[in-house]
Parts: structure tokens; sequence; C-alpha cells
């Protein structure tokens, strides 16, 4: 379990540490694309790899693995994507109610939540068929 839960917050750190720049070549989609798929399969074999001691059924990697990227995508909506919304939901109420300008900022937080919520997006797809391989695909064990 500590394995799971470290690799996998850790993962979370790297991934929104690629989002604090805001600008320059990070700020792509498919640069950020790339980068996040190095940390995920990274991630993936290094918790394969430490937890492969032979016992293991192919139920409790694939999960493993998959629930990782759940785990990735729980942190990424509430660390970045609600935490970012109450605060552009906040300046627009303000905005409407007595004429405050939206700061600047406002426009970095939608880029970076938008980023966020399209790595959830794609992220869905491998946790969906490691989800459903853990019973019908065998392929970390038995």
């Amino acid at each position: 379990m500590a394995t799971f839960f470290v690799i996998w917050t850790v993962v979370w750190g790297l991934m929104y540490a690629c989002l604090i720049p805001g600008k320059g070549t990070v700020d792509k989609g498919p640069v950020l694309a790339v980068i996040y798929t190095v940390i995920v399969l990274a991630a993936s074999c290094l918790f394969l790899g430490l937890n492969n001691h032979g016992w293991e059924s192919n139920r409790l990697l694939a999960i493993g693995v998959g629930g990782g990227m759940g785990w990735v995508m729980m942190l990424n909506v509430w660390g970045v994507i609600w935490r970012v919304q109450k605060k552009i939901i906040k300046w627009t109420a303000d905005n409407a109610a007595n004429g405050t300008p939206i700061p600047d900022k406002a426009k970095y937080l939608a880029r970076q939540a938008f980023l966020t919520s399209r790595a959830n997006f794609v992220l869905s797809f491998p946790l969906l068929f490691l989800m459903g391989a853990a019973s019908h695909y065998p392929m970390f064990g038995r």
C-alpha cells in the first residue's frame, strides 16, 4: 500500500510541477502529453518492479497501476481543477455584483485547469482498460 500511495502521489507532484510555469514550451499540450506519458510509464514500471515478488496476482498489479492513475486523477480534481474553479467563480461573481475587474491571473489559472482536465480525460482510457483487464486479460502475471 505504501508503494502505491508514495509512487502515485509523487507522480501527481511531478505532473503538477510541469503546470506551474504556465508559459513557454511546457504550456503546449503535445509537449505536456509527452512529459506526462513518460512520467506515468516510469511510475507504472516502478510500481510493477517493486511489487513483483511472485505472489501478486494480475488483479493486484493491474488495479495497482490503473488505480494509481485514478489516484492521480482525483488529486488533479481536488488539488488543481476545483481550486481554480472556486477562484474563477468568486471573481466572476464579484465582477457581476460590484464591477470588480477579473484579475489577469484568471487566464493563467483557466489554462492550468484546462490542461489538467485534458490530462484526466486521457488518463481515463488506460485506467478503464486496466480495471477491466484485472479480471479478463492476464498481462502482468497469474
